[in-house]
């Protein structure tokens, strides 16, 4: 398992999981970004993905280039 799957995991653990699929319905229903819907959720996301990164001295912003907020809060409701 990689940093990226296992920070995602670490996400996951300490997110409202009622609150994702809600935000996902509504970026489903209007067809638009995690940042419209619910900007919190976005906000929790990437500071919980930075967090992952400093307690495993990773520089910030290294999951970036491969996952955004939009990706991974819905690789979080798939793995309900």
């Amino acid at each position: 398992m990689n940093h990226i799957e296992k920070a995602i995991r670490h996400v996951a653990k300490n997110v409202d999981k009622e609150r994702v699929s809600i935000a996902c319905g509504y970026m489903y229903l209007h067809r638009s970004p995690l940042h419209v819907e619910d900007p919190q959720l976005e906000d929790d996301i990437h500071d919980l993905m930075e967090e992952y990164g400093e307690e495993h001295d990773l520089p910030e912003g290294w999951w970036q280039s491969e996952v955004d907020e939009n990706d991974i809060v819905l690789r979080l409701l798939n793995e309900e």
